[in-house]
């Protein structure tokens, strides 16, 4: 699991704002992407990073036993994602502090139950969240 803070900018997107009915753009809280990944968390940081980049076709991928290069959605032939448009577009920093005790996960279902809950309990302390 991972959090990663996001630029204020993004709770203008409508489809942000509406999974953040309670946010308070007075009180300017942060806003996160919150998610969960089988690749070590600085990879999936430079995924989504490098996903808001038009220019790029994809990324090297050196968490397993052999680089690989892997498409970016619209780009891949089977139509894979592999980055937030969000994240992409609006990314800072990872935030460490949030997540890292809580790493590694036993299982892939573990893992996506305790990003739902964290993006849950964020919201209710009135930060912006995405979570998928």
């Amino acid at each position: 699991m991972y959090v990663i803070e996001l630029a204020d900018e993004v709770i203008e997107r409508n489809k942000f704002l509406k999974e953040n009915p309670h946010y308070d753009n007075a009180k300017r809280m942060a806003c996160f992407y919150v998610g969960s990944t089988r690749h070590t968390v600085r990879c999936r940081y430079n995924q989504h990073v490098q996903f808001g980049d038009p220019d790029m076709e994809g990324f090297d991928c050196a968490c397993f036993s052999e680089p690989t290069f892997r498409y970016f959605r619209g780009r891949h032939p089977k139509g894979k994602t592999r980055g937030n448009r969000f994240v992409g577009q609006y990314h800072k920093y990872l935030r460490g502090r949030m997540f890292k005790h809580e790493n590694p996960f036993e299982t892939k279902e573990a893992a996506e139950q305790r990003e739902e809950a964290l993006a849950q309990e964020l919201r209710a302390k009135g930060y912006g969240v995405w979570q998928n």
